[in-house]
């Protein structure tokens, strides 16, 4: 890795996520078995299958640290700490964030996912200014603020005592890309944006419907598999009854219901 300097007081760190992803002693065993043995301050650990002389070794500097990230949440395809294993760790336990307003986190989200709907569909020479007009357009679709109600559903699921589900950043900017995106290659956009007439209207909100719902039972329902079976009725309710109007037979409300009976063979 490289040779320890003494004068430099920075460690070097190698950060592994979901490290219980793994078969753990078989991945980490042997690089463990490396690391506890020779001088603490620079380890060299050889490495007799290389075939150059400047390969033949590796350093291992006296302030390298291993940070692995463990899921605590998930059922499946998840190991456990063997008692040898976890002598060699410190355990710090990180908590759900605090509770905060979701409309800043949504207005950043949506700054980023403008350069990656544009990546997406650049064949179809969408404009940013084109997007900018589409999100303002989703405030108000046929008497429905479509923004404020994605807003609530994302609070509801993250912090209701029914779902409680961790959703992330990247789950709810995926929604976004998913819905405009959808919107644009099927020619939609600009019915939402400019509708003529009440009929017109009508079809727009048909439109984000149908996109949105798509884009949820894509991007946000897997993460609820490791819910409740009350939970996910609780969940199917809210949708039922929002403003947004999530059909019965829609892919959101069918996936929810594909879990519910998944958890209940359990």
């Amino acid at each position: 890795m490289m040779k320890n300097n003494k004068d430099n007081f920075q460690a070097a760190w190698c950060v592994i996520d979901e490290m219980n992803r793994c078969d753990i002693d078989k991945a980490f065993g042997d690089l463990f078995t490396a690391l506890s043995s020779g001088d603490i301050e620079n380890k060299r650990i050889n490495l007799p299958f290389m075939q150059l002389d400047n390969e033949k070794h590796l350093y291992v500097p006296g302030r390298f640290r291993l940070i692995g990230t463990i899921n605590t949440y998930d059922k499946d395809f998840i190991q456990d700490f063997s008692v040898a294993l976890s002598r060699r760790f410190r355990f710090f336990p990180i908590d759900i964030p605090a509770k905060v307003n979701i409309s800043k986190e949504l207005e950043l989200l949506w700054d980023k996912a403008k350069g990656t709907i544009l990546r997406r569909i650049a064949e179809w020479g969408v404009t940013e200014t084109a997007l900018n007009d589409l999100r303002t357009a989703l405030e108000s679709v046929n008497g429905v603020n479509y923004w404020n109600e994605y807003e609530a559903l994302i609070d509801y699921i993250r912090w209701s005592q029914d779902v409680g589900v961790p959703i992330g950043s990247s789950q709810v900017m995926e929604v976004l890309v998913g819905l405009v995106t959808q919107l644009f290659i099927f020619d939609k956009a600009a019915l939402v944006t400019t509708p003529r007439d009440d009929a017109e209207k009508v079809s727009a909100q048909e439109a984000v419907l149908e996109a949105l719902d798509q884009s949820i039972a894509e991007s946000l329902v897997k993460q609820f598999d490791s819910n409740s079976i009350a939970g996910l009725n609780e969940l199917m309710k809210r949708l039922s009854t929002s403003a947004i109007k999530f059909k019965t037979t829609g892919p959101t409300l069918t996936e929810l219901r594909r879990l519910v009976k998944e958890n209940e063979l359990i």
